[in-house]
């Protein structure tokens, strides 16, 4: 139950409305519903609204799930063609990808309108606590005392939005390019390489040799760099396709990235560092979080992976200037790893003014 939307509800005293999908259910759904509100104490479930469900169905249900769980059902949302959004093998297709997201958001809207009790969640909303969050202290420094490059295209564009923001509090001035793309890296400090399709766009970033051969040799200057899951695999020597065709990367790390045909290593884990290097120090343990199709034939020692199951493995690299592993990292918790980027980067700028 760590970090999940009963804890996050739980600590902040937010009243939760359950979005459920019936499907074939009748008073099973009932059932399921009781079940959530007496698993834990203080569920906070205040209200329910049925999604993918006809009219029909609602008015058929809506009575029963009031009676049986003494919540009140708040409406409902029909099936919908706008509401229905595509899929690959890592999740959903990204917003950049879909042309009509925006509108397809107004039409979802406009039926809420019409078929959910809005004044009831305003109201419900109104009631929420004023909670304090208190962040941790930061350093902030002057802004711009670096500039962090970051490949954003179709091919990366996985990204918590706070690390981003975490880097601009710490100084970073941010630089998006696109792998795909460029020719060649923009005037930078550093590199973020996040997680992406890197495997879907193998050929297309294989062309693009002029980038590539940039990146190798700004790595190899002891340029920072954080690359993760898709940004890992670019960095690696190969990079297969789902019909396991391989296609020549940056080549600054060693081994060739395969497809597994399902998830590997899936979910929430510990990574724990063993010496200093750039975002870790000796002894620190680092929340983190993998979900990828892909694996590959070097993953790296670096670090020590551990799942709540007590499974564990060795993965990744973590040198003085590079964090470069499968796992995702979330810049908001308790260490000051985007004040670490950020420092590194300035002082490679410091040395490159030299």
């Amino acid at each position: 139950d760590r970090a999940s939307a009963w804890q996050v509800a739980r600590t902040a005293s937010l009243p939760v409305v359950l979005a459920i999908r019936p499907g074939g259910s009748s008073l099973t759904l009932a059932a399921q519903v009781k079940g959530l509100l007496t698993f834990r104490a203080d569920s906070q479930i205040r209200g329910l609204v049925l999604t993918a469900c006809r009219p029909s169905l609602y008015a058929h249900l809506a009575p029963i799930l009031e009676e049986e769980t003494g919540l009140p059902v708040l409406g409902y949302l029909p099936p919908m063609e706008e509401a229905n959004i595509g899929s690959r093998h890592l999740g959903l297709l990204t917003p950049g990808e879909i042309a009509d997201l925006n509108q397809r958001f107004r039409k979802v809207a406009e039926q809420l309108e019409k078929t959910v009790n809005l004044d009831a969640l305003w109201a419900l909303a109104e009631e929420t606590e004023k909670t304090a969050v208190q962040d941790r202290p930061r350093r902030f420094r002057p802004r711009s005392c670096c500039a962090i490059g970051v490949a954003w295209d179709a091919a990366f564009c996985f990204y918590y939005a706070d690390n981003l923001d975490a880097l601009r509090d710490a100084g970073a001035e941010l630089v998006f390019f696109s792998p795909l793309q460029a020719d060649a890296l923009p005037e930078v400090d550093g590199l973020y390489l996040g997680g992406g399709y890197p495997e879907v766009y193998a050929q297309a970033l294989f062309r693009q040799a002029g980038i590539r051969s940039a990146i190798r040799v700004a790595l190899r200057d002891g340029m920072p760099t954080v690359a993760e899951c898709g940004g890992f695999l670019y960095l690696q020597e190969q990079l297969q396709t789902e019909q396991e065709v391989p296609w020549p990367m940056v080549e600054v790390l060693p081994g060739m990235g395969y497809p597994t045909r399902q998830l590997r290593r899936f979910g929430y884990l510990t990574l724990q560092a063993e010496r200093d290097s750039l975002l870790f120090r000796a002894g620190e343990e680092i929340p983190a979080h993998e979900f990828h199709h892909w694996d590959s034939t070097q993953t790296g020692t670096a670090l020590l992976a551990q799942k709540p199951s007590g499974k564990h493995w060795r993965c990744g690299y973590a040198t003085d200037t590079l964090y470069a592993a499968f796992p995702h990292l979330h810049f908001g918790g308790g260490l000051p790893l985007a004040e670490r980027f950020v420092s590194a980067a300035a002082a490679y700028r410091e040395r490159k003014q030299r």
